[in-house]
């Protein structure tokens, strides 16, 4: 009884309490002073399923998303944006204390949170004060689809303007709700920095986030990779602390030889007495900066080369000592007949993937410099002129250590064609920045590669009513700059509305542009003849990866012009099911890396080609990636591969450099790097192609030798185990075994 007098006396008591929480939630809410304000984006929302182009509401209407975040008019999304800005009028100065930011992820369709959401807030456009940023959680990682609400609180910054910099983590961003509350006065407002200054600071703020990034993921590796050490622990917490603390990226270097110095520590105490580490690894294999040591110590470096063709091998040096270690590579001299024997060494660079990748193959040059606890890649190639065995060693020398390593050098007597079967396209823009001062160079390389392809780009294509002799002969100098190629595309690039026209004046398919074409192309036909090229050789390249209205415009184009030009070929990219429409109106198609459009473009009985698109490519394998791209080609039944791109930085009037991901409008495409003094420096991608083309051609040579059906049997073990990079090498060796008897 008593128990229930006092249940009857507290009732009120708490329905009091849980209403005043109530209100107080209801009030906290309704104090969103950025609810219904104005505000811009740029770039303009460009996620096809989200929010319409026209839409400046949705980020402060108040209303969330319901039911899948990203194809919701009310969730406002980007795609392919390397930075986002908004800014909000809150339309008078009021006192800030907390910013939210509703986003979502999901990994399984490629979208993850922001890697950033850099706040600033100002009473004008000048004064905008740095606030934090929002999205900086250790809930901010990748993982199955999730909306949350990041939230910035403790601002007390005062000021009218919200100005926001997203910098996407992927190719896409999305946010429904940005919410603003009041906090406590402040004494000051905002800051001292314009537009153009926020800019500038959110460049620096992400490149040291950048840093902080790859430096904390080396360490992390570090201590998964040490357990037991019993001094890591607190070295470790030293060296976090210095990495929170990063303010300039010179600083980053320092702390980068601290975590090496560390793990000499440890391998010091597991190979005592060593000073450095020699170890056999695969040249294609994944390698970490911080490899866990293999126990393969260095063995017979062994090569087997096609006549005419490319062989390579590599192993793992790694200083134990407490000082920097210069470490030399020396191949003892062989006879003239010998195979040539190139050295690298493969410095690590930062992916776009957030990786450190050993790719570049720097020429040693006989020597590089290691820190304490630091590993690199040598990588050797050897090129095979003469049929014969060689036995040599090659010296590597660490400080005053030096050992022989044996060298084993099989020139196989199966020669490599002259002209190759396969039609090897890397859309090799002579244009680009890092070889447009080096074109020669860069043709050199691109034939040394088997590169046979050549594309002429739109922009040396000249669309003009009446072309003059000199826009044909800009045209020809470039083409000749190719000649040798097997076939040469003409890429108009109609997917452009500009290239639509011919100067603004003639609309695609009226009657004066046709009436143009057909006078301009037989001089297109003459200008190729003059530059080393028959007709036989062109392929119109009207659209690239071409979808909607653009099938349908092939379409039509490519029906008038084969009854109006008989002789005209047409080559064209497909990556979407919905391009398959334009094959029977295409002599060469090039269907992107899946599975899925494969069996409808092989039955269309048309050549066909595979190719690549993938972003982050310092990323991608070597191996499975690039050298297997010719092994499917081969067991489909394709005549030509290829990837997108030799040398794409990234485009404007500042694209950037081939070894720095972060520096351009997007991550780099580009398999080679700019070397000093004006040079090329290629990558274990590169060398990677270039042996899946020559695979190709053996394969070939093989069917002949013992039937298609062995020969693609031998590509479809190979195709079935991308993960184990031996197996491209046990077959080629075995082919040339087979074909040596």
């Amino acid at each position: 009884m008593s128990n229930m007098i006092l249940n009857k006396l507290l009732l009120p008591v708490f329905v009091f309490i849980y209403s005043l929480i109530a209100l107080i939630n209801l009030s906290y809410s309704a104090s969103n002073i950025a609810l219904n304000k104005r505000y811009t984006v740029s770039p303009i929302q460009n996620y096809q399923l989200s929010a319409l182009l026209t839409d400046n509401t949705t980020l402060t209407d108040g209303k969330y998303s319901s039911g899948y975040f990203w194809t919701q008019k009310s969730t406002v999304g980007w795609k392919g944006e390397k930075r986002i800005e908004i800014l909000i009028d809150l339309e008078s100065i009021s006192d800030i204390g907390r910013l939210t930011f509703n986003t979502a992820r999901g990994q399984g369709a490629d979208v993850y949170f922001p890697a950033h959401v850099y706040a600033f807030i100002g009473s004008g456009m000048d004064d905008f004060k740095y606030v934090g940023d929002i999205v900086k959680s250790p809930d901010n990682t990748p993982g199955i689809y999730k909306v949350k609400k990041f939230e910035l609180a403790g601002i007390n910054a005062r000021g009218r303007y919200l100005l926001l910099e997203i910098i996407p983590r992927g190719y896409f961003a999305f946010c429904d709700e940005i919410e603003v509350f009041p906090g406590n006065s402040a004494s000051t407002y905002a800051g001292n920095m314009d537009r153009e200054a926020v800019q500038n600071f959110t460049r620096q703020l992400e490149r040291l986030d950048i840093e902080k990034e790859f430096l904390s993921g080396l360490l992390d590796g570090l201590i998964s990779k040490s357990k037991g050490f019993k001094r890591s622990d607190k070295h470790c917490a030293e060296i976090r602390q210095d990495i929170d603390a990063l303010s300039g990226l010179g600083d980053s270097g320092a702390i980068e030889t601290a975590i090496f110095a560390l793990r000499g520590e440890a391998l010091r105490a597991r190979f005592p007495g060593r000073q450095f580490l020699q170890e056999s690894i695969n040249p294609w294999a994944p390698m970490s900066p911080i490899p866990v040591p293999n126990d393969k110590p260095l063995q017979d470096l062994a090569l087997t080369i096609p006549l005419g063709g490319y062989d390579h091998a590599a192993f793992v040096v790694t200083n134990l000592k407490k000082i920097p270690q210069e470490v030399t590579v020396q191949p003892d001299r062989m006879a003239k007949e010998a195979p040539g024997l190139a050295v690298y060494g493969v410095p690590f660079v930062k992916s776009a993937a957030m990786e450190y990748v050993a790719d570049p193959l720097v020429p040693a040059n006989g020597r590089f410099t290691l820190r304490p606890g630091e590993s690199r890649m040598v990588f050797l190639t050897a090129h095979g002129e003469y049929p014969g065995r060689w036995r040599s060693t090659v010296k590597v020398g660490v400080g005053a250590d030096v050992s022989s390593v044996p060298l084993d050098l099989h020139v196989a007597n199966v020669a490599l064609p002259s002209e190759f079967s396969l039609n090897s396209i890397n859309w090799g823009y002579l244009d680009f920045k890092p070889i447009k001062a080096r074109r020669s160079d860069a043709v050199n390389d691109l034939v040394a590669h088997h590169t046979n392809v050549a594309v002429i780009p739109a922009w040396h294509i000249p669309f003009s009513p009446q072309v003059a002799p000199r826009d044909l002969m800009r045209m020809e100098e470039y083409q000749r700059l190719s000649n040798g190629a097997s076939k040469v595309l003409y890429f108009f690039n109609f997917n452009e509305e500009r290239h639509l026209t011919v100067n603004g004046k003639y609309r695609f398919m009226s009657h004066e542009w046709k009436k143009w074409f057909k006078e301009f192309y037989p001089r297109l036909v003459k200008s190729a003849a003059r530059a080393g090229f028959t007709e036989e050789q062109l392929y119109l390249y009207p659209f690239d990866e071409m979808h909607g209205q653009d099938v349908d415009r092939f379409v039509a184009f490519a029906s008038w012009a084969r009854k109006e030009i008989p002789s005209i070929k047409f080559y064209g990219t497909l990556e979407r099911k919905e391009a398959l429409k334009s094959l029977p109106y295409l002599d060469i198609a090039q269907v992107i890396d899946r599975d899925e459009l494969f069996e409808e473009a092989r039955n269309s009985k048309k050549e066909i080609w595979i190719y690549g698109a993938a972003d982050k490519t310092k990323s991608l394998s070597p191996y499975a990636y690039y050298r297997l791209m010719s092994w499917k080609a081969f067991y489909l039944g394709f005549k030509g591969a290829g990837f997108w791109n030799y040398a794409d930085t990234g485009s404007g009037e500042n694209p950037g450099s081939a070894w720095d991901d972060f520096d351009g409008n997007r991550p780099d495409f580009a398999v080679i790097y700019e070397g000093k003094n004006g040079g090329i420096v290629s990558s274990r991608r590169w060398e990677a192609w270039r042996m899946g083309v020559e695979d190709y051609e053996l394969l070939t040579m093989y069917a002949r030798f013992k039937g298609d059906a062995a020969a693609r049997e031998l590509a479809k073990k190979v195709l079935s185990h991308p993960g184990d990079t031996d197996k491209a090498d046990e077959t080629r060796r075995f082919i040339l075994r087979e074909m040596s008897r």
